[in-house]
């Protein structure tokens, strides 16, 4: 069976980790399977075996990023493939073009939680793009909560909808001393360390991690936050929070290799995650809890309750408490750590691997 991957985002994003685990992952396995990548001037990869790049820039980043995909990516994937997995849904009209597709339904962000002009102009452009879901042969939901919102919108019909989680490399993500962790990263050895990994946009509800961090240095002022992820841009959606950015001790990175995210991830106290729309997976609760760090999410990433600590998305108050008991209660912390580990369990790139395969095997057959 011979499988085409079909992907436009970069191995750092999270859809783009998505794509790639895949990739590596089935040809691990002696799978025949190749990836067509888009590739733009923002979007550029080193070479890697099994990806050929189709390129093709429009000049402005966000055209690259929205039109590119929808009106001439999607046509230029070859005939004489099995199966054709879109690996997100902007990539949906590929199953106009080729039958035997698999799309990956990642999540509404656009249409439920559209935070400013740009963002309700892609929200337009997913409630269109919902539309060719019925050419598909396999829709692949990455969580419970996200093929429930599919439905409601009343876009397919359950039985072609598949729950398939994603999952962590327990090869990469695993503990490590937390002592060993700091000096590799020349970290502080007895600061106590927040982390938060993902972009800046505003969906992320950085502003309250950051005013939390700030309010616990009083009464914990050895406290750090090391924030992964964003843009020199991404910035801009949490200006009001300056003072209160400049006052904290935090780090700032962008772009870590994923051969040393799990460093980062060991060498911290605790994980926050306090989205304000649960996105159906992110990757960065899973790897904390893979690692045995204690993880503190918002109550929209419902997929981790069991083994994080669970906070409501817009109380200040409560996400400052959590964090200082983890902080402050070693007991707290362990329990933490053992639910974590055990939960991460539950999602692994091996499984995910296979439930995809075999999805690709019912529809080739």
């Amino acid at each position: 069976m011979k499988v085409a991957l079909v992907n436009n985002h970069h191995p750092f994003s999270g859809a783009g980790k998505y794509a790639f685990n895949l990739l590596t992952n089935f040809r691990k396995f002696n799978k025949n399977v190749k990836m067509f990548y888009l590739e733009t001037d923002s979007n550029k990869i080193e070479e890697i075996s099994g990806v050929e790049k189709i390129k093709k820039n429009l000049g402005f980043t966000e055209l690259n990023k929205s039109l590119l995909p929808y009106f001439w990516f999607t046509r230029k994937i070859p005939d004489g493939f099995d199966v054709y997995h879109a690996t997100n849904q902007f990539l949906s009209k590929l199953a106009k073009y080729h039958k035997n597709c698999v799309i990956t339904h990642m999540d509404i962000r656009p249409i439920a939680y559209p935070y400013d002009f740009r963002m309700k102009m892609v929200g337009v452009m997913l409630k269109h793009l919902l539309k060719y879901y019925k050419y598909a042969a396999k829709i692949l939901a990455l969580s419970e909560v996200v093929k429930n919102e599919l439905l409601e919108m009343g876009v397919v019909e359950e039985y072609v909808v598949d729950v398939v989680y994603p999952g962590y490399d327990p090869k990469v993500y695993k503990p490590f001393p937390k002592s060993k962790a700091r000096k590799k990263l020349n970290l502080p050895q007895d600061a106590k360390i927040v982390i938060n990994v993902g972009s800046e946009e505003p969906v992320k509800n950085i502003p309250m991690l950051i005013n939390a961090v700030d309010q616990l240095q009083s009464g914990i002022p050895e406290i750090m936050l090391v924030r992964i992820g964003g843009s020199k841009e991404s910035g801009k959606y949490w200006e009001k929070e300056i003072d209160a950015k400049n006052r904290i001790n935090i780090m700032e990175l962008q772009k870590i290799p994923e051969s040393e995210m799990h460093l980062y991830y060991n060498a911290a106290d605790v994980c926050v995650t306090p989205v304000l729309y649960g996105e159906g997976f992110l990757f960065p609760p899973l790897e904390a809890m893979a690692c045995g760090t204690p993880s503190i999410v918002s109550d929209e990433l419902k997929v981790f309750e069991k083994g994080s600590l669970v906070v409501p998305k817009d109380s200040i108050e409560e996400l400052k408490d959590a964090i200082y008991k983890v902080l402050t209660k070693n007991s707290l912390s362990k329990q933490l750590s053992k639910k974590g580990l055990r939960d991460a369990k539950n999602f692994t790139l091996e499984k995910n691997v296979k439930n995809t395969y075999k999805a690709y095997e019912e529809i080739a057959s």
